[in-house]
């Protein structure tokens, strides 16, 4: 039996204060868009995944070696 009850909700506060929060802000910032919560961040990273791997290197200072582009070579072969 599955229960749909809510145990733990964030506060405002720590949503706002949340690194994925920042992270959503920075992608908005580089790429026009207007996503609103982790959902859609999630969404926009499997229909967009080109833009969101550079973005993820970029904005946590990832090591890499070579260029991010492309970030990937054959979206194909990635299963989601």
């Amino acid at each position: 039996m599955t229960d749909n009850l809510t145990y733990w909700k964030p506060s405002i506060h720590e949503i706002e204060s949340a690194r994925v929060t920042d992270f959503i802000n920075h992608v908005n910032k580089n790429n026009g868009l207007d996503l609103k919560s982790y959902r859609e961040l999630h969404e926009w990273s499997i229909k967009f995944k080109d833009c969101f791997w550079p973005e993820l290197f970029n904005y946590f200072s990832l090591p890499f070696e070579g260029s991010l582009f492309p970030a990937i070579v054959n979206p194909n072969s990635i299963i989601n």
